[in-house]
């Protein structure tokens, strides 16, 4: 599914997807897997190979414009049907006294620079 954000405008995306007849389970997943690769390829290439951190932009750009419709993360999208074809969230994390728990600090040191 890697030509659908690396490739194909967005109108066209739609008609990839329905050629392909994959599920909306199935076309997250390879949202995301092309988001990753392209969020491992601008560091990467940034400096090395223009050319290929510009794509990498493009598609990090392309993935993310469309996440407006279907958003990429779990929690605001229901998950693959289960048990006779209910949906289930999953369950809130929480801490013992009921509040969300709480990151820890980021740690000191040089921080990424995106271009």
């Amino acid at each position: 599914m890697f030509p659908a954000w690396n490739l194909l405008p967005a109108d066209a995306r739609e008609v990839f997807r329905e050629a392909l007849a994959v599920d909306d389970a199935t076309w997250i997943r390879g949202r995301g897997r092309t988001l990753s690769q392209a969020l491992i390829a601008l560091p990467t290439y940034r400096r090395t190979n223009p050319a290929m951190a510009h794509n990498a932009r493009h598609v990090i750009r392309a993935v993310l414009d469309e996440d407006r419709a279907m958003p990429l993360c779990a929690g605001a999208v229901p998950l693959a049907m289960v048990d006779g074809g209910e949906a289930r969230r999953p369950a809130a994390a929480t801490t013992p006294d009921g509040r969300p728990p709480r990151l820890p600090p980021p740690p000191d040191g040089p921080r990424v620079q995106w271009s």
